[in-house]
């Protein structure tokens, strides 16, 4: 198949993943976007999203850097508003539900912020006091994400693997049911990489939770999540299970162990129809 054919045949199938997306097929959603958009002036960052996230799986939401992953979980925490759309979390709405929401979430979102002249410890201990969680809470949290030996050093000594594993313990602790955890595993090392992978794994059996987590990543997205959302310049270009994804490679010449080319050849389908749409 010319590269050109295969082009037009991905950009037929994007179109098919949103008509399916849409779609209410009665299962148990925990959250889910109808049209969600946010613009800022003349740049249009989330576009018409209809995401479906079940209770009790991890939701993998991947794209490329700028693809809208990061706005739309900002737009889930209520940290920015929606131009047009809306969404549903556990049955709730923004504004009006949105205490009972946030009660409800752990949220990891780029880079969190800590007070670097408090140890480890003692920025958890802030979030324990707000949440007003028991203080065994804190140490659940460093021993689930490996601090517990680093608890009582200053965090503007901690490196950088350090402070996102921090993160994500600020996002844990309590056991929210609800984590939305915006690419956890940036600045950690391979075995860092291996260890927080495996733990958000088993989260969901766990603490009977659900995980809505993005990543550029499809290769590590692959090995967590039991749908995925392949968003590219803040649109939905598929949504569906891994097994559906591998399934589609395979229909597509695709070996299904490298399921990174699909991808990428999904991003460029996406790219190309967009500069032709700016051409016209």
């Amino acid at each position: 198949m010319s590269r050109e054919m295969e082009i037009k045949r991905m950009r037929s199938k994007e179109r098919e993943y949103r008509m399916n997306s849409s779609v209410d097929d009665g299962k148990d959603y925990i959250i889910t976007t109808k049209g969600l958009t946010k613009r800022y002036k003349n740049f249009t960052s989330v576009n018409k999203l209809n995401i479906n996230v079940k209770r009790g799986s991890i939701y993998g939401l991947l794209g490329p850097n700028g693809a809208g992953k990061s706005t739309t979980m900002k737009m889930l925490l209520g940290l920015t508003a929606p131009t047009a759309g809306r969404f549903k979390i556990d049955g709730m709405t923004m504004p009006n539900n949105r205490i009972e929401i946030l009660s409800e979430i752990g949220s990891f979102i780029e880079s969190p912020s800590y007070y670097p002249n408090l140890t480890g410890r003692e920025n958890l201990d802030i979030i324990r006091r707000i949440l007003n969680l028991k203080k065994k809470d804190v140490d659940i949290a460093l021993e689930l994400v490996g601090l517990t030996e680093f608890a009582d050093r200053l965090v503007k000594k901690y490196s950088l693997g350090m402070k996102q594993r921090l993160g994500l313990a600020g996002a844990l602790i309590g056991k929210p049911p609800i984590l939305i955890l915006d690419e956890p595993t940036n600045g950690l090392d391979p075995a860092g990489i291996h260890e927080i992978r495996n733990l958000i794994k088993q989260l969901p059996e766990m603490y009977d939770c659900t995980i809505l987590i993005s990543s550029h990543l499809l290769s590590e997205i692959e090995l967590l999540a039991d749908d995925i959302g392949v968003l590219n310049h803040g649109r939905l270009l598929y949504e569906g299970t891994i097994d559906a994804l591998r399934a589609e490679a395979r229909m597509q010449g695709f070996e299904t162990n490298k399921l990174e080319e699909l991808f990428l050849t999904m991003i460029e389908a996406d790219n190309h129809a967009r500069k032709q749409r700016a051409v016209l």
